[in-house]
Formats: structure tokens, C-alpha cells, sequence
């Protein structure tokens, strides 16, 4: 049989979607360390290329020193011998390390929220079904009810969890690219 479709106005997207993310309240500490990862992975981005400068000035000039233009740091017996051909390439590891640990603090807390979502929003759709009259499941198809239930309500918060890691993400590697900038040269 065919659905019903009421006259009721449908939300907008926003809505919706700040209904969404109203539902992120009871895992806030584990939202709050996704943040903080992906802080971590977007602080890495220009880290990257400020040891590239040196990788390139290591090439013209292998004999020199790291740590040389560092006024504490050269004075340290060790540092005070690293060339910048071999310390360039640790750095690059180091700071892939760095970027490893905030993609996976990132990703693992972020899914286990988006996971919690999943849950709370199956157990409250399930509640609603349960006290729906029997009419209404004689006039709807069990399949499209069940995929309601499994599929809708995880391609729902995977948009939601996915949008937010893109936007906290992506926004501070801008935030954090472009404070280098205007670091290295203001003036441009």
C-alpha cells in the first residue's frame, strides 16, 4: 500500500541537524577528545612544511647545523653536532608520529560517538515503534520499517559525525596554515 504523506511542513536541514547534535550531549568528553585530535593532526599540516625549508636548505648546505640559529638549543653538546640532513629526516618521522596519534584520537573517539548515536537513536526509534497501533504496521511494509531502524539511522549520523570531523578538521589545518604564514612573513 502506498504511504500516507501528511500536510505537515518538514524541518529544514539545520534543524535537523542541531536536533542531531543535540543528542551528542551525553558523550561530550569523548566529542571534546576528538576535538583535541584533530587539533593535534591539523597542527601537524604546517609542521610539514616549515621542516621542508630546512630539508631544502640541508641540500645546498649539508654541513650545517641544525639547531645553529637556536640560541639554548645549540649550546648542548649533542644538539650543537646535528647536521640538518639527519636531523630533518627524524623531525619528518616525529611529526608523522604526531599526525598519526591526532588522526587516530580523532577518528576512534568521533566513532565512538558517532556508535553511541547509533544506539540512542535505534532504542528511541524502537520505543516509538512500540506504541504505534497495529494499523499502522498493516499499512507499512516491515522491510522499510527495519531499514529505518538499521540503515537510515547510521547513514543519518555518518553524515553528521563525517561533516563535523571535515569542518573542526580541515578548519584549524586553515587556522594553523595560515598562522604559520603570517609567522614566517607577516607582510605578505
Amino acid at each position: 500500500m502506498p504511504e500516507q504523506h501528511s500536510a505537515v511542513p518538514r524541518p529544514s536541514s539545520l534543524k535537523i541537524y542541531f536536533r542531531l547534535l543535540g543528542y551528542v550531549k551525553p558523550y561530550i568528553g569523548l566529542f571534546m577528545l576528538s576535538i583535541v585530535g584533530f587539533v593535534i593532526f591539523a597542527s601537524t599540516q604546517p609542521m610539514l612544511g616549515y621542516i621542508l625549508k630546512y630539508f631544502v636548505d640541508g641540500l645546498s648546505n649539508p654541513e650545517a647545523s641544525f639547531f645553529a640559529s637556536v640560541p639554548y638549543l645549540s649550546e648542548i653538546p649533542f644538539l650543537a653536532h646535528l647536521k640538518l640532513l639527519q636531523t630533518v629526516p627524524l623531525l619528518i618521522v616525529l611529526i608523522a608520529l604526531w599526525q598519526g596519534i591526532g588522526s587516530y584520537l580523532g577518528n576512534y573517539f568521533l566513532a565512538k560517538v558517532s556508535l553511541g548515536l547509533v544506539h540512542d537513536l535505534r532504542v528511541e526509534l524502537f520505543d516509538k515503534l512500540l506504541v504505534l497501533p497495529n494499523r499502522y504496521f498493516d499499512s507499512h511494509n516491515s522491510g522499510h520499517l527495519i531499514s529505518r531502524i538499521t540503515f537510515n539511522v547510521t547513514m543519518v549520523t555518518g553524515a553528521a559525525t563525517d561533516a563535523i570531523k571535515v569542518v573542526i578538521r580541515e578548519g584549524m589545518t586553515v587556522v594553523f596554515l595560515f598562522t604559520t604564514l603570517l609567522l614566517m612573513n607577516w607582510k605578505l
